[in-house]
């Protein structure tokens, strides 16, 4: 199953004592762990501006032979707040993925086939990573002080390797065939 690298990355770091490491707060490393569900567990991983844009994009691609689909549908269907959406949509125009028509019957469009486009493809274009120096595992993020002689890069730079490599491998088409068998619930 392609989610199994995933779930390997987190039952394992599940399992990591951080209660005994100075700086750690609320049981794991300041700035490393964030607190939330299941699947929240690296700050890294994605933001909300992440997850909007694969949500536009999985809305995009469930109303592909639909033609064009407008955006305040695009935001109600997936419960994105409007405004947010809208900014979304512009950079992703940007990236090629998508395509806005002006006019009472326009909106937006994929105009990549869904099997096409990875979940990857997408949170690269949403990062934007121009800066060299971009620590995913520091509080500083940008311009960390101890970027070139860091003990810990090297560990994060392969954790953020793990994770993108599941995100590579997962499509739209897949997440909308997730959607098709995924049990209802009442």
């Amino acid at each position: 199953m392609r989610f199994e690298k995933f779930n390997d990355i987190y039952n394992l770091t599940s399992k990591i004592s951080y209660s005994k490491i100075p700086g750690s707060i609320g049981g794991s490393p300041a700035g490393i762990l964030s607190r939330g569900p299941r699947g929240a567990w690296l700050r890294m991983l994605i933001t909300q501006k992440h997850k909007y844009a694969l949500r536009a994009v999985f809305e995009l691609a469930k109303h592909r032979d639909g033609g064009q689909i407008k955006l305040a549908d695009i935001a109600d269907n997936q419960a994105i707040p409007l405004r947010f959406l809208e900014v979304i949509m512009a950079q992703l125009k940007g990236s090629g993925l998508v395509a806005s028509k002006r006019g009472c019957h326009g909106g937006y469009s994929l105009l990549i086939r869904p099997e096409q486009i990875t979940v990857g493809t997408i949170f690269r274009f949403i990062d934007d990573r121009r800066r060299q120096d971009r620590c995913d595992a520091c509080i500083a993020r940008e311009g960390c002080p101890l970027y070139d002689n860091c003990a810990f890069r090297p560990m994060w730079d392969r954790v953020c390797s793990a994770i993108y490599g599941v995100y590579d491998e997962t499509t739209i088409q897949d997440l909308l065939d997730n959607e098709k068998i995924a049990p209802i619930r009442p």
